[in-house]
């Protein structure tokens, strides 16, 4: 992807975080994650602002914007570690002044697209393309053009017109009309050819043409096919007759290589008018539309509708009816990557409704809250170019996730001085919860999905596949060990809301994607593992499954006969201090070791205890460890479909043995306990130099009243 502006402007605030970093970790991750170094061990003096990885999290590409500009790592997860090979990506038709982009890696890894500015050139966006070959050859595509998609070898790329670009002055030699959508093949030439998309169709010829998302692969839906034979077009808003000067209509159409482009959007009869893209399934099989234009003669409302285009057998089927039909106006919609699930919003002018339509079904209403003048509280929109809070549901649609400024039922909102919103999720089984509000549903500031939009290949995913894991970031202290007022990455799971990054001292973190199964990316000054001795800005994952063996540090030299043949160790595993590493545990530190694997114990609540709580007394609870360190417990209770804080205490372990923290319910717990009968409570209890966290769970009820007594 080609970087904007705000992407510099981001890096440069990136850069900025920080220029100390702390000796250790202070997040309490997740049991089922663990840290991992992305980036080279040793920096160079660089700083890594800049990743570009697979869906699989285990590929990709690393770079330097304002250290190396020239050159990248490309990246590789083994069961050894994480290999690097270095690669030049600065093409001999640019400047080698700005650093270029990287805008596709092949699944190889062998060939880059990058992007670069022409000498002389006053744009400062890179957009002039070409192909690394694995020996160090380039092929030139041209420009102005920005990537829509690529097969998986780069041998065919979709490509468009640069927004604000001249399209008279993009190649004037070009044979034929011009559509702005290009298909650039490489054919065995020098620099490949180009053919343009859509030039059987008189509107995409006169108005221009562009993908759903020139943006590209914010989800899995880029509008192009994996073989880039089939293609979605818009032609561009805004367009006139040039001979009349009447407005033309915006219309999608479906490019297939060989056959005549197809009108999805032509009316049955009467008025044109304008159509916009929803989604596609990533086979292309359905492309789903919005228009007002009434495509289904059942469709006689006049209101914006839904509409699902059949490829195999041309048919259009009204999807948003149900709602529309009842007065509701549609305002945004996302599909799932396999089409069966369609999410939109609606409102009436004085509420709005959260809706899901499943198959063949009819929508189902998920929530409806108070409407707002302006925003609304359901944006559900993946296509909105530029944006670093894109909505975005699984792959089959059973959750989604989006912001909101708009309170959603009195919870979230905007804090008060940012124009950013909170980030809630919403399944089919009608659950709804705001991920980035504080227990007392009060906003935090500065929420959204990090670099995922500027820096990585990943799908611009923020969640796991199957919607379990969502990632985001906030300046606000959401959870215990955020204690640095800067931006920190957060995760939420199963209900459960933990600090992935660091969150003391005095550095922050930029969250940078997320994986198919759920690993997220990040950027940060941090030194989160034992053996990483310096301060530059890293890529780091936090990780599911096991954990890799310690990087060999290339400054250690190499070992054996003429460092040939014999393997070169390893330094030790995060449980085993190196001898270099200065602090607890070393030789010369004269502090009480920590334990190789530290521990905790929490004791459980007697029946006692619980009914004490119920009467809104203090109870103790003692938690035994090994080590010293800091724990915090946290009380949540269950209130309709989310959990609050009900009580927060801390002590601080001077060394092994237990303390006692005192828990008391909240006046809003007592109240929900009399309202209900029950109380379901959790007591998370965390300790900063354990990795496993305790959770006492139980349903409370009303202590029970005496004979004769008020109740």
């Amino acid at each position: 992807m080609i970087p904007t502006k705000r992407a510099l402007a981001g890096a440069l605030i990136a850069a900025a975080i920080a220029v100390t970093a702390p000796s250790a970790a202070a997040a309490q991750l997740p049991p089922e994650l663990h840290y991992e170094l992305v980036s080279p061990l040793e920096s160079e003096g660089f700083d890594y602002s800049r990743a570009w990885l697979f869906p699989d999290g285990d590929r990709g590409v690393i770079g330097s914007e304002l250290s190396d500009v020239n050159g990248v790592f490309t990246v590789r997860r083994t069961a050894a570690g994480w290999e690097k090979a270095y690669r030049r990506i600065t093409s001999p038709i640019v400047t080698p002044l700005i650093a270029p982009a990287t805008v596709a890696v092949s699944e190889d890894l062998a060939r880059i697209v990058t992007g670069g500015v022409k000498p002389g050139s006053m744009l400062m966006t890179p957009n002039e393309l070409a192909l690394s070959e694995p020996d160090g050859s380039w092929k030139t595509i041209g420009g102005p053009l920005q990537l829509v998609d690529r097969t998986a070898d780069l041998d065919r790329l979709v490509v468009q017109l640069s927004l604000n670009a001249d399209r008279a002055e993009l190649f004037p030699d070009f044979p034929g009309p011009k559509t702005d959508v290009f298909l650039w093949q490489d054919d065995g030439s020098s620099d490949g050819a180009l053919t343009a998309i859509g030039a059987d169709v008189a509107r995409l010829v006169t108005c221009g043409a562009e993908a759903p998302d020139g943006d590209s692969r914010r989800q899995r839906q880029s509008g192009v096919s994996a073989d880039a034979r089939t293609v979605v077009l818009t032609s561009r808003a805004g367009c006139v007759d040039p001979d009349t000067s009447d407005p033309i209509a915006r219309h999608v159409y479906l490019w297939r290589e060989g056959q005549p482009t197809v009108d999805l959007s032509a009316p049955l009869s009467g008025a044109d008018g304008d159509t916009t893209v929803v989604g596609h399934t990533t086979d292309l099989s359905a492309v789903f539309i919005r228009t007002a234009l009434a495509l289904d003669p059942a469709d006689t409302n006049d209101a914006d509708d839904v509409y699902r285009y059949d490829v195999a057998g041309g048919e259009r089927t009204r999807l948003t009816g149900a709602a529309t039909d009842a007065g509701g106006t549609l305002r945004t919609a996302n599909v799932s990557d396999d089409g069966n699930r369609l999410w939109f919003g609606t409102d009436d002018g004085a509420d709005a409704t959260l809706w899901v339509k499943t198959g063949d079904q009819a929508p189902s209403a998920i929530e409806t809250t108070a409407g707002s003048v302006g925003d609304q509280p359901f944006e559900l929109n993946a296509f909105e170019a530029g944006s670093r809070l894109p909505a975005q549901a699984t792959p089959d649609g059973s959750s989604i996730v989006w912001t909101t400024r708009v309170p959603i039922d009195g919870v979230g909102g905007t804090a008060v001085g940012y124009d950013n919103g909170q980030i809630f999720r919403a399944t089919v089984d009608g659950e709804l919860d705001c991920l980035s509000c504080a227990a007392d549903g009060a906003p935090a500031e500065f929420v959204d999905f990090g670099d995922v939009l500027q820096t990585l290949q990943i799908a611009r995913r923020v969640t796991s596949e199957d919607g379990s894991w969502v990632y985001f970031q906030t300046t606000t202290a959401l959870e215990p060990g955020d204690d640095n007022e800067l931006n920190d990455v957060y995760a939420w799971h199963d209900g459960v809301r933990s600090l992935i990054s660091a969150g003391d001292e005095s550095v922050g973190a930029t969250m940078a994607g997320v994986s198919d199964g759920g690993d997220v990316f990040f950027k940060s000054y941090a030194q989160l593992l034992p053996w990483i001795d310096d301060d530059h800005l890293k890529v780091y994952a936090a990780r599911h499954g096991d954990d890799l063996p310690a990087p060999r540090d290339p400054r250690e030299g190499c070992l054996g006969d003429a460092c040939q043949g014999d393997p070169a160790p390893r330094m030790p595993a995060p449980g085993n201090l190196s001898e270099g590493f200065n602090g607890p545990g070393d030789e010369n530190d004269t502090a009480p070791p920590f334990p190789a694997n530290p521990s905790m114990r929490v004791a459980r609540l007697s029946k006692a205890a619980q009914r004490k709580l119920a009467t809104g007394r203090a109870v103790t609870l003692a938690i035994t460890s090994d080590t010293a360190g800091r724990v915090t417990a946290t009380t949540t209770f269950k209130a309709g479909r989310r959990w609050r804080n009900a009580a927060t205490a801390t002590r601080t372990f001077t060394r092994a043995g237990t303390v006692r923290l005192t828990l008391r319910l909240s006046r809003a717990a007592r109240a929900q306990l009399t309202r209900r009968g029950a109380l379901r409570l959790r007591v998370d209890v965390v300790h900063r130099q354990v990795a496993d966290p305790r959770r006492l769970a139980f349903v409370l009820k009303p202590a029970p009243t005496r004979r004769g007594a008020r109740a």
